[in-house]
């Protein structure tokens, strides 16, 4: 695997009303990355919150040069905020999250490392699902169709974490 950038890697993270807990989630995410990244950077996408989420991410933008904020102009979902996070990411692999704090920053590692082994794709599931079943079974068509045509690995991580590694 070459390198390509020189920030080995983005975390892309969609904020949606999450003022309260979004500065705890950025500093245990600081703590766990300094331990294993040199490059790093962090990407909020605020998805037109209606509390105070975007004061508090550029607060956190003005504290760390490394982190960059992106306001919806309108609510579009978790999953176009991700995409439009996507659009400004400039390292070597890419790491979704998010805001609620239930994925655990100290598993990126283990993810990224299994992308750095060969595989395409790497992501965990939670050990509990915590999804409606509708979603649980496109997240399965989809799986189910892209594996055979991709190099994936899955496998469950304590405590329950989602998260998804892209290598560019």
């Amino acid at each position: 695997m070459s390198i390509v950038n020189n920030i080995d890697l983005s975390i892309v993270i969609p904020v949606y009303n999450s003022e309260k807990n979004l500065e705890i989630l950025i500093n245990q995410l600081i703590v766990s990355l300094k331990k294993n990244y040199d490059r790093y950077e962090i990407i909020l996408v605020d998805d037109e919150s209606k509390d105070k989420s975007w004061n508090v991410i550029k607060n956190i933008c003005l504290k760390y040069d490394f982190i960059r904020g992106i306001q919806l102009r309108k609510n579009v979902g978790q999953h176009n905020a991700i995409f439009a996070g996507l659009k400004y990411t400039n390292g070597n692999f890419i790491i979704t999250m998010d805001d609620d704090g239930q994925n655990s920053p100290e598993d990126i590692k283990l993810l990224v490392d299994k992308v750095k082994n060969g595989y395409d794709v790497s992501y965990a599931n939670y050990k509990n699902k915590k999804h409606n079943i509708t979603l649980n079974k496109r997240r399965y068509y989809f799986i189910k169709t892209f594996s055979k045509k991709i190099n994936i690995v899955r496998f469950k991580i304590k405590p329950p974490i989602i998260f998804s590694v892209l290598s560019k």
